[in-house]
């Protein structure tokens, strides 16, 4: 038996249950979960019950059919991905968060941010937490340590329809500097390359002084080598 309130249901002998039928009703972290749900390839409704509910698998399997039924019933609006533009900026309660485009990426942040990614590519969480801030607000390792996670717990639980944009921002962000990343190493690469071809002429022909030449080809292999670690960042 089972009495229905808004987006809420109460089924006697399990409790409240809190079911959304909007895109409005999820969370940024609902939502990555069901991304990452959807990559994976869903291969059972109770994973995306589980996660839209915050009740797990072995209550789902207690429940009446038609009860789950009428939980599915209200999941339609999944089918259809949410519009909701591209925007570096945000307002929650009150207070606006952005990321400032003129601001350059501070050489912290830029390690914060490939951290969170190697962990996780789709926390973006934490990458808002990192460089999306107030406007009076400025990057240090004290605010870092002050506000990060508390920031990142904000950005979570926004619904989606209201950080989406920043999220389509980021990603916009992120290709853009993955192109430039890629077009500076090549270029870099080339250059690195032609510069030890000409040395090792050089060496071999003797139009240097050995001792100076041994050295700059110490120095370019080492430029090869990290060029080759950003390749990997980028």
């Amino acid at each position: 038996m089972r009495k229905k309130n808004k987006n809420k249901e109460v089924i006697f002998d399990f409790g409240e249950v809190t079911i959304p039928d909007k895109w409005e009703d999820l969370t940024l972290e609902k939502f990555i979960k069901l991304m990452k749900l959807t990559n994976d390839g869903v291969s059972d409704v109770r994973d995306i019950i589980s996660i839209l509910t915050d009740k797990d698998k072995e209550w789902i399997n207690l429940l009446p059919v038609d009860f789950v039924e009428s939980m599915m019933a209200r999941l339609t609006f999944l089918n259809k991905y949410p519009d909701c533009g591209t925007s570096n900026k945000v307002e929650i309660n009150g207070e606006i968060y952005q990321i400032n485009v003129l601001d350059k990426l501070k050489f912290g942040e830029y390690v914060l941010i490939n951290s969170a990614i190697q962990q996780d590519s789709m926390d973006y969480a934490t990458i808002m937490a990192i460089i999306c801030r107030k406007p009076s607000e400025k990057y240090s390792d004290e605010w870092v340590n002050d506000n990060l996670e508390e920031r990142k717990e904000l950005f979570n639980k926004q619904p989606i329809t209201k950080v989406l944009p920043l999220v389509n921002f980021i990603l916009a962000l992120s290709v853009t500097s993955k192109n430039y990343s890629q077009d500076y190493l090549m270029e870099l690469n080339h250059t690195t390359n032609q510069l030890l071809d000409y040395i090792k002429t050089s060496v071999k022909d003797g139009h240097c002084k050995k001792r100076s030449l041994i050295w700059r080809i110490k120095t370019l292999w080492k430029l090869r080598k990290y060029s080759k670690q950003l390749a990997q960042l980028s």
